[in-house]
This record gives structure tokens, sequence and C-alpha cells, in this order.
């Protein structure tokens, strides 16, 4: 009797932590706690039918900011220092763009994912100038995240690509942005092999 009632509080216990994991994933507060980015299980109205079966909201304490249409679940989020923006990686797939970044004076989206920057038409030709044989032919996947703020306003934004069938399998696009209220703009360009471990 007590291994049957040690086993089924082993049970619980788990199931509530993989409760509590999964809500963890969906809600992300900023470090002061006055902001919060979620993903909510709803889809708004007109939302695309697969990458907007949810969506991605920011709230200033109880107040909505703005919501956005979008799927999947929170990966990271980084506050600004001075608590201007937060840049948010959603993942929204195995592959893709998953950077969103928000005004937390407003709620709106300076950068969603998918625009320019995310489209492979956009990175590869700066990989084909270097590495000749990794084309867009030769492209397998990638994936667009936010790495941090460099400085206030300058984000870092790192592109993993991944080829097949060339000599280099892996590279890394590690540029800096300058973020501000209408802008988005590409300051400092690295791109280069992936190292064996990345």
């Amino acid at each position: 009797m007590a291994l049957r009632i040690s086993i089924c509080a082993a049970v619980l216990v788990a199931n509530l932590s993989s409760v509590m994991a999964a809500e963890a994933l969906s809600e992300m507060p900023s470090p002061h706690g006055d902001y919060t980015i979620r993903i909510l299980d709803k889809k708004l109205p007109g939302a695309d039918f697969y990458f907007g079966d949810q969506t991605i909201a920011l709230y200033h304490g109880r107040k909505l900011l703005s919501q956005f249409p979008t799927t999947g679940y929170l990966l990271q989020a980084y506050w600004s220092a001075n608590g201007s923006f937060v840049a948010v990686n959603n993942r929204r797939g195995h592959e893709g763009d998953y950077l969103w970044v928000f005004s937390l004076r407003d709620g709106k989206a300076v950068r969603k994912p998918d625009d320019k920057l995310g489209d492979p038409k956009s990175f590869v030709p700066r990989i084909t100038k270097r590495f000749a044989d990794c084309t867009e032919d030769s492209l397998f996947r990638y994936y667009l995240i936010a790495m941090g703020w460099h400085a206030p306003n300058e984000l870092k934004v790192r592109t993993d690509v991944r080829f097949y069938r060339t000599k280099l399998s892996d590279v890394l696009i590690d540029d800096v942005y300058a973020v501000s209220e209408h802008s988005f703009k590409l300051i400092r360009e690295s791109l280069g092999p992936a190292p064996p471990d990345a």
C-alpha cells in the first residue's frame, strides 16, 4: 500500500512539474516583472490556418499592449537595458525566422518573423560570395534568432544556415542591428563557418 501511494505521489509530482514547465515556456516576464510576453492558445480572426493558430501577446501589467498571430512556443526573451524593447525568439517550426522585436512603449512590432531579413534570398548570396558551393540549391535549412543586446538599441542576430552536399555544412551569420521605434537596420556584419560544436 505504501509503495502504491509513493508511486502515485511521484506520478502526480512529475505531472505537475510538466505542467509548470509548459506554462513557463508560454510566458516570459521582464526582469522587473512589469512586462510579460505570452503565447496564448487562441486564434485571432483572419489568422493563417497553419502559422496563426496561437497568439503572441505583450502585456504591461494586466494591460494588453499588442497581439499578433503566431504558432509554436517561446524560446527566449531579451529585454533591452534601457527598457525600450524586447526581442523574442518564438520557435514556429523546425526551421525559419523566429525573431520578433517589440517596442515596450506601445507594443508595436518593430520586426516580425518572415520579413525580408528572414528570406533565404537575402542571405544566401552573402554566403555564396565567400563559400562558392553554398548556394540556394544546396540550402538544407536555417533559423534566425536574437542572441541578446550588444548595447541598449543594438541587437545581435544569428542566422544559422545548414547546407547539404557541400564542403562546409554549417555557416553562422552573426550581425548587429540598430533598433528604433521605426526601423531595424543592419550596422555590423559577420559571417563564417560554425565551430564544430555549434
